[in-house]
């Protein structure tokens, strides 16, 4: 449906990274609860 080029997700999980520790630690940052960040990761990875 969308699409990156991958230089530009590579530089959204590093300033992810330097910014908040990480993608999860974003996500709870934005309010996201640990049993979300789980069906998202499910969703995207699995």
């Amino acid at each position: 449906m969308f699409k990156s080029p991958p230089e530009t997700v590579l530089e959204t999980f590093s300033y992810l990274e330097q910014q908040y520790g990480g993608v999860v630690d974003y996500l709870k940052t934005i309010g996201m609860t640990d049993e979300q960040i789980n069906h998202l990761h499910e969703m995207l990875v699995d």
